[in-house]
């Protein structure tokens, strides 16, 4: 993952005053570590995933 992408992302969401939550944090690492163009059925399923994965304590 392209650490500055990340970290400018989360430095301009704080900016704003909106809140990282765990689902926004895992839809930005998606969508940065993302090649393809999936569909939003696609990056919902991942995410998803991800996210579940997280409240169990997996890493992401």
């Amino acid at each position: 993952m392209e650490e500055t992408v990340y970290h400018q992302t989360i430095a301009k969401l704080k900016a704003s005053k909106i809140r990282v939550t765990p689902q926004r944090d895992a839809i930005i690492k998606y969508l940065i570590a993302s090649e393809a163009h999936p569909t939003a059925e696609k990056n919902l399923l991942s995410i998803v995933a991800a996210v579940s994965a997280h409240e169990r304590g997996d890493c992401l």
